[in-house]
């Protein structure tokens, strides 16, 4: 199992989600630990998002766009993608 540290003090736990906690509260260890990585990936996928949203992020990626584009017209691509040799 992945632990990550998140920063004390955020906004209180709402109503909804305190109710959500007791609940998995009666669950098992092994049913808590899925709820607890879904939550998690969420609030990953919830971060990726604000991240990618914000103008600068917007402007580096049309950069990244342009820089990949230019090397694919100069011939200084190759094929096989991420992570292969």
């Amino acid at each position: 199992m992945v632990t990550r540290t998140f920063p004390k003090g955020g906004i209180p736990m709402t109503e909804q989600l305190r109710y959500a906690v007791n609940a998995a509260q009666q669950l098992s260890t092994d049913d808590q630990n899925v709820i607890a990585a879904r939550i998690l990936k969420e609030i990953e996928d919830l971060e990726w998002d604000r991240l990618l949203a914000t103008p600068e992020s917007d402007a580096f990626l049309d950069m990244l766009e342009e820089e990949a584009l230019r090397e694919y017209r100069e011939g200084r691509t190759e094929e096989g993608g991420f992570g292969k040799d």
